[in-house]
């Protein structure tokens, strides 16, 4: 009788860890599955996400476009193509403030060339919302290659600008420059506020519009002293230094 009386105590003793370890074990993978959720919103966004936070920021830009002084689309001068009028600059995970609900948020910045204003959307891409967007003007994010691209072909077909180039390649390289792809170039954004060097009239405007600085290269890195800067909201360049920050040619925004 008396061993059976301590197997039944072990019985049960053994019934009470295991309920305990459940409990425990329960706790333990609660405790695990709210970190991961907390920690997945300071993930980057996924490609799904950044896609529906374009999406939804599409409404809000068609009706930008649908203002009557936006009907027409603006061009570059001298030339027959289309300027740039509205373009995705930047994408990216926003970090929620202290106290909001952990969200997953995305920052969209769309700069409106027509306007020379920032479109700044805040989407909630758990709730495939939009919870905030502002217009933002004399802000200038970083240029993105297509930019780059367009400021470097606006420069290209101003007649003024290439002769500048054409002399100033031949000089360092000892050969002529027979098309664009002998050119090695990158860009920043310019601000008319932030140079000590005069500027011309058209580019004073600069920082309100969107301009960006060419820097200019051979194809083994030789530096060509001509640094044109182009207004894109323009579609011009609106004037050239060299990169040792003399004045040099300007074209002063002038259609070519």
């Amino acid at each position: 009788m008396k061993n059976r009386i301590q197997s039944d105590r072990y019985v049960r003793l053994g019934l009470t860890r295991l309920v305990a370890a459940s409990v425990v074990c329960v706790v333990v993978s609660d405790a695990t599955h709210a970190d991961t959720s907390g920690s997945r919103s300071l993930d980057p966004l996924t490609h799904e996400e950044m896609q529906a936070a374009v999406e939804l920021n599409q409404p809000i830009l068609g009706l930008r476009d649908s203002m009557p002084e936006k009907q027409q689309q603006p061009s570059v001068p001298g030339t027959g193509r289309a300027g740039l009028r509205q373009e995705l600059l930047l994408v990216e995970r926003r970090q929620p403030e202290k106290g909001q609900r952990k969200n997953r948020l995305a920052d969209v910045y769309t700069y409106d060339y027509v306007a020379n204003e920032l479109v700044h959307v805040i989407v909630d891409v758990d709730r495939n919302a939009i919870v905030h967007s502002e217009i933002l003007t004399g802000v200038q994010l970083p240029l993105i290659p297509k930019e780059v691209e367009q400021a470097m072909q606006i420069v290209y077909e101003d007649s003024e600008q290439r002769d500048l180039i054409d002399s100033e390649f031949a000089r360092v390289t000892g050969r002529p420059l027979n098309a664009i792809s002998d050119l090695k170039y990158k860009a920043f954004v310019f601000h008319a506020d932030t140079t000590a060097e005069g500027v011309s009239e058209a580019t004073q405007n600069c920082g309100v519009h969107r301009c960006a600085q060419l820097l200019l290269y051979s194809a083994n890195n030789i530096v060509i002293d001509v640094s044109p800067v182009v207004d894109l909201s323009a579609g011009v360049v609106t004037q050239s230094v060299t990169t040792t920050g003399h004045g040099h040619g300007s074209s002063g925004g002038t259609p070519r």
